[in-house]
């Protein structure tokens, strides 16, 4: 039996022939040795909670586990009004890359439903979670004080109800409020007066002013039409909402940020959004008591001589209790308006 080594094998092809052979031949071989694109298939594990959720912006929290190697590259959420989110639909991708995320949508249409999904990138590769719905909110009315601070209204058995504390620092008929910038001389209840929180009006923009009950009993605290509630209107309130030992819950705003965790039986059911204010606690003088524990608002209605009746809403339960304290306590007030 004859040997034949490889020229023997391909002589008398012609040399046209042998290229073409030979050059399909390597082609093969560099494909072969070349990896596999995308490489282990993006497979993670996630939850999207909706939170915050307004007329035109709501909180996407993400917490995801994938196995993938290389590291995830993004994270983000992509979102559609109406339908699905699929590719070319809106993405927002977050700042960083940790296991628990909040991404805020926004520039969103007023009572819409959106979807949403959890995207994530590898390698050039996408993972998706399944969708998870939410419908924003009404578009809010306003109304505005003296001082023209504008705040959202909403509507609760029939009453439109202020959604943000008072922040005026004047009464409705255009006379400045009397400014106390040293609790020290925080006085006692011959006059109106009213305090920032750490006499910083930043903290203002989101808890409001704390006002004595003698400005309060002026009845020009509130916008014209507007009034501070009565003790009666309140339990009007919490009895629509079920009561005085859970209607608290349902007026307390949900984020932390505005009161200390738990801040237990938190739903805002209606947007009437109760932040922990604090209070300005007066004895010999005047303290700032209680940021993110408690959040009290005063009615219109006295008690007695040196008392007159307020609402308390606590962190760490859903109740909404009726008390009395003193006219020279500083508090946080919700306007009604007129019937």
């Amino acid at each position: 039996m004859r040997n034949y080594n490889i020229i023997n094998l391909f002589r008398g092809i012609s040399f046209p022939l042998l290229s073409l052979v030979l050059i399909v031949g390597c082609g093969k071989d560099d494909e072969d040795d070349k990896p596999k694109k995308g490489g282990k298939k993006l497979e993670c594990q996630s939850t999207i909670s909706i939170e915050e959720i307004t007329f035109f912006s709501a909180e996407v929290h993400l917490a995801w586990d994938c196995e993938v190697e290389p590291k995830v590259q993004n994270i983000g959420v992509i979102y559609a009004v109406g339908k699905e989110p699929s590719e070319g639909d809106s993405i927002v991708w977050a700042d960083e890359i940790i296991e628990k995320q909040m991404v805020v949508l926004g520039d969103l249409q007023a009572e819409s439903t959106y979807l949403v999904k959890m995207v994530i990138e590898s390698k050039g590769d996408r993972w998706y979670s399944s969708a998870k719905s939410f419908t924003t909110e009404a578009a809010p009315t306003y109304v505005y004080d003296i001082e023209n601070n504008q705040y959202p209204t909403v509507f609760i058995s029939g009453r439109e109800w202020m959604a943000e504390n008072l922040r005026t620092t004047k009464y409705n008929d255009g006379v400045p409020i009397i400014q106390i910038t040293n609790l020290f001389y925080w006085p006692n209840d011959s006059v109106g007066v009213f305090s920032h929180y750490n006499h910083s009006s930043v903290h203002s923009l989101v808890a409001g002013v704390f006002y004595n009950w003698v400005a309060v009993n002026t009845g020009k605290l509130c916008p014209q039409g507007w009034s501070v509630p009565t003790a009666q209107e309140f339990v009007e309130l919490s009895d629509y909402l079920g009561g005085d030992a859970v209607s608290g819950g349902a007026l307390k705003k949900m984020n932390t940020a505005y009161w200390t965790e738990p801040n237990r039986d938190a739903a805002n059911t209606h947007g009437f959004s109760a932040v922990g204010s604090g209070m300005i606690y007066h004895e010999f003088f005047g303290s700032f008591a209680s940021r993110n524990i408690i959040g009290p608002l005063w009615s219109s209605t006295e008690f007695d001589a040196s008392r007159a009746n307020y609402r308390l809403l606590h962190y760490n339960d859903g109740h909404f209790i009726s008390k009395r304290g003193k006219k020279t306590h500083g508090m946080c007030v919700r306007c009604l308006k007129d019937e």
